[in-house]
This record gives C-alpha cells, sequence and structure tokens, in this order.
C-alpha cells in the first residue's frame, strides 16, 4: 500500500486528518482538543482494514 497524499506520507501522519495536521501545526500550547489532534481519517482505516482482510 503506497501512502503518498500530500501531508500524509511521515510516520503517522498518514492515519490522521488533514483538520488534525492542521490543528497540530499550529502548535497548541494551552486548552489543547485531544480528539481533534488525534483525528484519524476514516477512510484510511478503512483501507487498512480491507487490505488485511484481503477484500483488496
Amino acid at each position: 500500500m503506497l501512502m503518498d497524499k500530500p501531508n500524509h506520507n511521515e510516520h503517522y501522519t498518514y492515519f490522521l486528518t488533514d483538520a488534525a495536521l492542521e490543528y497540530q501545526e499550529s502548535n497548541p500550547s494551552k486548552n489543547i482538543d485531544k480528539e481533534l489532534y488525534m483525528e484519524h481519517d476514516e477512510q484510511i482505516l478503512r483501507m487498512i482494514i480491507e487490505f488485511f482482510n484481503g477484500k483488496n
């Protein structure tokens, strides 16, 4: 599986949404929104699950 989407090709960034990456880049220091900070891209996770289940 090749992960070459811009900004989603480094360690762990391929799991996160664009919104999460933008939030992380803003370097929040107080009252961090943990859900947004680690928001996972459901489409990518579904694709990985389907790959391991042999559906691709």
